[in-house]
């Protein structure tokens, strides 16, 4: 049965405070261990979807280029996100050109602002799991100061999602992206 928004508040109003069966009732701390173990175990099993890739990948000089620019004035990195790494690929400059450049080339990224210093700073980024790696496989060739960094990304992503990113990476060796 599907509520309307106002039933849904009647509903919440109703079950808040002494109405709530749960009300003035604690979890003994074996009751939350046990919560916890199976929180644990849940959630080490459980297996994400794999987004199609929403980017295009650049070939030739234009993905050449690229990877300078990423060695240069990029980042291939991981950022905490609920207490878990995450991986993202994001390229920074001042120039709202070439940023411009840049999300056109890749097709979906995300234009974020960072004021560094006294100059505005504008940075391209890609957070996708499936766009970060088929990314991070394609620069990989080109990349050397940056090469490390990526190394860790491909494999954390393959540890992570294991074979479905794995016939992606065949793809990328014969050249069907």
């Amino acid at each position: 049965m599907i509520h309307s928004e106002a039933t849904k508040q009647k509903l919440s109003q109703m079950r808040k405070g002494h109405n709530n069966p749960f009300y003035g009732h604690h979890h003994t701390e074996e009751t939350k261990q046990k919560i916890s173990q199976r929180v644990s175990i849940f959630n080490s099993q459980r297996q994400y979807q794999i987004q199609p890739t929403k980017i295009k990948i650049p070939e030739g000089d234009c993905l050449a280029y690229l990877a300078g620019f990423c060695d240069a004035d990029g980042s291939i990195r991981f950022v905490k996100m609920h207490g878990k790494p995450r991986p993202f690929v994001a390229f920074y400059n001042s120039n709202v050109e070439v940023i411009t450049w840049i999300k056109s080339v890749l097709g979906h990224a995300s234009i974020q602002k960072h004021n560094k210093g006294r100059e505005l700073v504008q940075s391209v980024r890609v957070d996708a799991a499936n766009d970060v790696y088929a990314l991070t496989l394609a620069l990989l060739p080109f990349l050397i100061v940056k090469r490390q960094d990526a190394l860790k990304v491909i494999n954390f992503l393959e540890n992570k999602y294991g074979s479905r990113l794995l016939a992606r990476k065949e793809q990328s060796a014969h050249g069907k992206n």
